[in-house]
């Protein structure tokens, strides 16, 4: 029994330690509202909070999601049901065994959101994955940049792949964009 317990968390607590702060959901809402991708790949629903903001960003957007809990996927669900957001597919499964099945749906990703696994490696092996789906055009935003040294450091290998042209540091989430032709600018921004 004591186990049991163990292993339970509440609701309130998930949104307080996963959820993305309202401000920086605002500011995924406005990055999907103004470059208006068609199709978004998120790693890390949790709750769903960042999915919505997302989501409503552009409604006419296809938003793949991916949850590693079944539990907190239903909550999720719940979460787009109530909110009459109808644009979402929830995938639930471990990121290492179902991303590269998912990204065989997709021809090109437009935007990407990668707030799953907090670790260098994992980061990075997505985000090497996720690479193949890429264009001119494509953003990528990755949440927890300086979490630990590892993210600081995966954050750091990101920005300086070759194919990287353009990064913006808002301190808790960071935004690649790839722009062939354009000199490689980074930027560290307060927000």
């Amino acid at each position: 029994m004591e186990n049991e317990q163990a292993n339970k968390r509440k609701v309130s607590t998930i949104a307080k330690r996963t959820s993305i702060a309202p401000r920086y959901g605002k500011l995924l809402f406005r990055f999907v509202n103004y470059f208006q991708p068609n199709n978004i790949l998120e790693l890390g629903t949790s709750l769903g909070i960042s999915t919505l903001y997302q989501a409503a960003g552009n409604l006419n957007a296809s938003v793949t999601t991916i949850e590693g809990c079944p539990n907190i996927a239903k909550i999720a669900e719940s979460n787009f049901e109530a909110l009459n957001i109808e644009n979402i597919s929830l995938h639930v499964g471990n990121f290492d065994e179902c991303l590269s099945v998912i990204l065989k749906d997709f021809e090109k990703l437009d935007y990407v959101f990668i707030d799953g696994n907090h670790q260098m490696e994992a980061t990075l092996r997505y985000f090497e994955l996720i690479l193949e789906k890429v264009h001119d055009g494509s953003i990528f935003v990755f949440d927890d940049i300086h979490w630990s040294s590892d993210m600081s450091n995966a954050w750091k290998s990101i920005i300086n792949n070759k194919q990287v042209s353009l990064s913006l540091d808002f301190y808790q989430l960071g935004v690649i964009f790839f722009r062939k032709g354009q000199a490689k600018e980074h930027f560290k921004l307060w927000y």
